[in-house]
């Protein structure tokens, strides 16, 4: 393998490549990427077992065609060592890759390309091809309340649902949830729903931008895979059945309570200094267009603050919740009001903008 390339073309394309590698001792062929040339079209390749990612350029000259695997680390640190315009010479020799830029010389160690884990071709699958912005968005809304290596193994994802006119995401831990859909016409859409991995998730959220361009979702039993002009990713789905999240939607509450969200977060962060540090408590009591929050720590020290709301009656309410909970779901709202959600038993509350119902995010109670 011997081509010239543009520091830059391929500084960029290892960027992103380098996203998915990983320290792996047991598997250091992981710590590097997988680089195939045929036809002045160059692949970089990273996994870490658990995702793929496949980007693409073009060389400004092929001398003979070739693959191999090269410690993507190392190769990104010396590519952006030099300016943009340079011209970077590299080939491959025995074991070695050798790197040449004007009179400097680099040459790095590299690994058997047969030996690199590939993920096979997706076969009997379903192909979804909506705008990247609505993907994301529906991930940025929900992924911060998925489970963090949980037992119950289908939380520790992003619950995706397809349908014909829309497409839906649902996270939860089992202490919050948040669920969000975005609507979209496609006639040629097939029912279907997944848990994508964490890690598949956060991947993700890099890899994808706001904009209009469209995307490829292809899914199987086993995987997803997302095809843009620029990348080819695969990430594994977790086998499993999700919590039947539909029965905890209120959808007729008996208490509906608006708040101005800058002024709940201040007097929630104001009240989070005080609180306690195992499960940070605070007891919400609320009358007429009063809400009163208070919190109290293990040296019994207190905080307290009334805020003014909006009630839809005149109902007495009190709970208490993890305020590190609600200030995580309130940092991903932008309307300027919210509405808070509950029924009389107060078994869950639920939070919805004002100006987009279409993500609603829950809370459970805690008991103190």
């Amino acid at each position: 393998m011997k081509f010239i390339i543009k520091q830059n073309k391929l500084l960029k394309i290892l960027k992103k490549t380098n996203l998915i590698l990983v320290k792996n001792i047991n598997s250091p062929i992981l710590e590097n990427v997988l680089i195939k040339l045929k036809k002045k079209k160059i692949l970089l390749i990273s996994s870490n077992s658990e995702t793929e990612l496949i980007t693409k350029t073009y060389v400004k000259h092929e001398f003979s065609p070739g693959e191999t695997t090269v410690s993507g680390k190392k190769l990104f640190n010396i590519c952006r060592s030099f300016k943009k315009n340079v011209n970077i010479l590299i080939y491959t020799k025995k074991n070695f890759m050798i790197i040449k830029i004007k009179k400097i010389k680099f040459k790095l160690s590299t690994l058997s390309s047969l030996e690199y884990p590939k993920f096979s071709s997706l076969k009997k699958y379903s192909k979804y091809i909506i705008k990247q912005k609505y993907f994301k968005k529906i991930i940025q809304n929900s992924y911060f309340c998925m489970a963090k290596n949980d037992a119950r193994y289908y939380l520790n994802g992003l619950f995706v649902i397809f349908k014909e006119n829309f497409i839906q995401s649902v996270a939860t831990d089992g202490y919050k949830m948040a669920i969000s859909k975005v609507f979209f016409k496609n006639k040629n859409f097939i029912n279907n729903s997944v848990i994508i991995s964490k890690t598949g998730i956060l991947e993700l959220l890099k890899l994808l931008n706001e904009n209009e361009e469209k995307i490829n979702i292809l899914i199987n039993n086993y995987n997803l895979r997302i095809y843009t002009k620029k990348i080819i990713f695969t990430t594994k789905l977790i086998d499993g059945n999700f919590p039947n999240y539909k029965n905890l939607i209120i959808k007729y509450p008996e208490i509906k309570i608006e708040i101005n969200l800058k002024i709940l977060k201040r007097t929630l962060n104001r009240i989070f200094i005080l609180s306690d540090t195992s499960f940070y408590g605070a007891k919400f009591f609320i009358k007429k267009n009063i809400m009163k929050i208070s919190s109290q720590n293990e040296e019994y020290e207190t905080a307290k603050e009334k805020i003014l709301i909006k009630q839809n009656n005149n109902n007495v309410v009190k709970f208490n919740l993890n305020i590190k909970y609600f200030l995580n779901i309130l940092q991903n709202i932008i309307s300027e009001n919210i509405y808070l959600s509950l029924n009389k038993n107060v078994s869950i509350i639920q939070i919805q903008e004002k100006n987009d119902m279409s993500n609603i995010y829950m809370i459970m109670p805690l008991i103190f």
